[in-house]
């Protein structure tokens, strides 16, 4: 177990600051992506600039030059240190750092015993980090992320015993199905007034696929709790306003989190329904 501690650790720590790129620059790219459309569809020249996912440069070092600024944690000391000004993608890369040293921790203590586990939970916490992260400063939920972590979901209810094939299938399809019946009907309810985005559906079904139907309905209703309670702090705080546009994905990812980590969570749905007076 030490051996795979400093081993997974040691790979963490390597990773990390191309992990840190990849999330911060996957919005720009993929919003120059949209560009780019545009501009064809209109006839005209497309946009020449490219973004590369894995130039740590742009978002770690930004105006420094000395790579001990990648190092994880560490080099965010170290910024702090040496620059009076906040960076906000040194700030970001930090609670994107810990946050992964924290799921290294509980994956290990979890899924240590079995190889196959601990890799594919570990490509689905940190999909759900990136997911949060991103919709969080972008409103995007990127479909390169959660579209292959629905056909892992898929692939993983065939070698555990958490979750059967059929019901991963039907989570899946539920997931997504009826957020996207109610939002339709909502929009046709509010005249084209818009709530939640395919980005969301899509993940949604993402998680029905790893938690099956009733564990990805467990997860809205925590989701939803988290989000009513950050939307009702940051309205008293007159931070945000009812017509503000607040992003759903890390509170889903908070939720998805809850659902795997206590067994107990997964009963909230079945207390509420079932609950006798």
């Amino acid at each position: 177990m030490d051996h795979l501690a400093l081993v997974v650790y040691s790979g963490v720590f390597i990773l990390l600051p191309l992990y840190c790129s990849a999330v911060l620059q996957l919005p720009k790219k993929i919003l120059l992506e949209y560009k780019n459309d545009c501009l064809e569809y209109i006839k005209q020249k497309p946009v020449a600039t490219k973004i590369s996912l894995l130039d740590i440069k742009h978002s770690r070092l930004d105006t420094l030059n000395n790579y001990y600024y990648c190092i994880p944690v560490f080099g965010y000391i170290l910024y702090l240190s040496k620059q009076q000004k906040k960076n906000d993608y040194q700030t970001t890369c930090f609670m994107i750092e810990i946050t992964a040293l924290a799921l290294t921790f509980f994956l290990l203590d979890e899924y240590s015993s079995n190889a196959m586990e601990f890799i594919f939970h570990s490509a689905f916490f940190a999909g759900l980090l990136a997911i949060a992260v991103i919709d969080w400063r972008s409103k995007l939920i990127p479909d390169i992320i959660s579209l292959p972590l629905l056909w892992l979901g898929l692939v993983n209810s065939t070698i555990t015993a958490s979750i059967t094939a059929k019901m991963a299938i039907f989570g899946a399809i539920t997931g997504y199905l009826f957020p996207w019946a109610t939002a339709k009907m909502v929009c046709w309810w509010k005249k084209n007034q818009k709530g939640m985005g395919y980005g969301d559906f899509k993940m949604l079904a993402m998680l029905g696929a790893w938690f099956g139907p009733l564990g990805m309905l467990n997860c809205c209703i925590i989701a939803s709790i988290l989000f009513l309670s950050y939307f009702v702090v940051m309205m008293a705080f007159k931070k945000i306003s009812r017509n503000s546009t607040v992003a759903f994905g890390p509170f889903l990812s908070i939720a998805a989190w809850i659902n795997i980590h206590n067994e107990a969570a997964i009963t909230i749905l079945s207390n509420v329904l079932l609950k006798t007076p």
